[in-house]
């Protein structure tokens, strides 16, 4: 079953102990969930391997957001800078290649802008 793959890799992927990893199986569970919900086709074409490893790496990183040695290390308002502990870089990156592994796969939920024609209120008074 897949809930217990990603439990499985999460917990290698987080190297942690069963104890602590069993306080995160929501989570888990949570990100299997939300994986196939962002799936086109709900992962009919996807193997169990395959969405397993996606699974776990959401998890992992979202893991990594909430530990406590993983904060934000600065942040600068003036441009926007923000800067994080090496372990939330990695997760991010290694949650970013997973999710680029089956693009194919997932809804497009994304936002355009497009350029709009100049309307000149003036003209139609």
């Amino acid at each position: 079953m897949i809930y217990q793959q990603v439990f499985q890799k999460f917990r290698e992927l987080a190297v942690i102990d069963d104890e602590e990893a069993e306080k995160y199986r929501w989570l888990c569970d949570e990100c299997v969930e939300e994986l196939y919900e962002m799936l086109a086709d709900n992962g009919k074409t996807l193997s169990e391997n395959r969405l397993s490893s996606v699974a776990s790496a959401m998890a992992w990183y979202k893991y990594v957001a909430v530990a406590k040695d993983s904060n934000v290390t600065s942040f600068k308002a003036g441009e926007l800078t923000v800067s994080y502990r090496q372990k939330s870089e990695s997760a991010r990156q290694y949650l970013q290649q997973s999710l680029r592994s089956i693009a194919p796969y997932l809804k497009d939920n994304y936002f355009v802008f497009r350029s709009v024609r100049n309307y000149d209120i003036s003209d139609h008074s």
